[in-house]
């Protein structure tokens, strides 16, 4: 058994998929395949669904983009009906119950008696409903919505770009990506400032390697890789910095790593991400670090210009 798979010509990590399902985030693990294999959503989202079936070890040392693979058997790599599909259905088979009930209470009993037969059942059952219940209840989840509106954490940056591109040509797109899409699209970065103070290449990537220690160390030479950080926002200084340090610079940006031959290859792989704040403590003034994202900021085209 293979700790990888091939998809495109590109070796992935199965590990990480199966982490992504693992946490029941199956988007997540769509996108990944999709940049990293620079295949569409919908063949990722095959992909996936082999995983999720168990079935992705049947295809150690296959190309799943092959051109000679694309005929697979469609027992092989048909999509079960997604979630939605089957909301949907249970969805018109309630509107019609709905409808069906409207109809019964217009034509035979008559909406004058309605009133009446629910006033007997609340006053029978015990229950009683108020329009100040009401208000309650709306106040309540109103609090719980801005609740965890506030708590959602800052995001890596999406390319736009590659998404519409997928839309307009029709690919399957999972609903909780199209939700993340437009979220991304209505986010302001007008307020963004870019930053005076900001890491170089080398500093960004020492940072990166003393974050993950040797594993990243050890990828960059298998790859024969450079980290290049991409344009710098200036992000808020944290109160309770790391260990108890005090914070004199903070700044957001994408990385990429790039090698000679293959040029882009985006975050390699497993743990690294797109994007991160790199911060300067007090206590060494003269050294960058990595941390948590703070803001959300918008993809970097430039550094970006050759698609992983």
């Amino acid at each position: 058994m293979k700790g990888t798979i091939l998809v495109n010509k590109r070796e992935i990590n199965k590990a990480q998929i199966k982490k992504f399902l693992d946490e029941k985030d199956k988007s997540e693990a769509i996108k990944y395949l999709s940049l990293k294999g620079n295949v569409s959503l919908s063949t990722a989202t095959y992909i996936v669904d082999l995983f999720k079936d168990n079935r992705i070890d049947n295809f150690d040392n296959q190309d799943l983009f092959d051109e000679q693979r694309r005929n697979l058997d469609h027992n092989q790599l048909i999509r079960k009906p997604s979630f939605i599909a089957k909301s949907r259905k249970v969805i018109v088979l309630f509107a019609i119950l709905i409808l069906s009930g409207f109809l019964f209470l217009k034509y035979f009993i008559g909406f004058s008696h309605v009133e009446h037969h629910f006033d007997h059942f609340v006053a029978n059952s015990g229950f009683s409903f108020s329009s100040s219940t009401n208000e309650v209840l709306d106040a309540e989840m109103a609090q719980d919505v801005a609740t965890d509106v506030a708590l959602s954490a800052p995001t890596s940056p999406l390319d736009i770009e590659m998404w519409n591109h997928s839309i307009k040509t029709g690919q399957y797109i999972p609903e909780d990506v199209l939700v993340e899409i437009q979220e991304y699209k209505n986010r302001d970065f007008s307020k963004l400032v870019l930053a005076i103070d900001s890491p170089t290449d080398k500093e960004a990537q020492e940072a990166i390697i003393n974050n993950y220690e040797e594993d990243v160390a050890s990828l960059l030479q298998q790859y024969d890789a450079n980290f290049k950080i991409g344009v710098c926002y200036k992000a808020p200084l944290q109160k309770n910095g790391q260990s108890g340090q005090v914070e004199i610079a903070r700044v957001t940006a994408m990385v990429s790593a790039f090698n000679k031959e293959r040029g882009n290859l985006g975050n390699i792989q497993y743990p690294l991400d797109v994007a991160y704040d790199f911060v300067k403590y007090q206590d060494a003034p003269n050294t960058w670090c990595v941390s948590q994202l703070s803001q959300h900021i918008p993809y970097d085209y430039i550094l970006n210009k050759e698609r992983w």
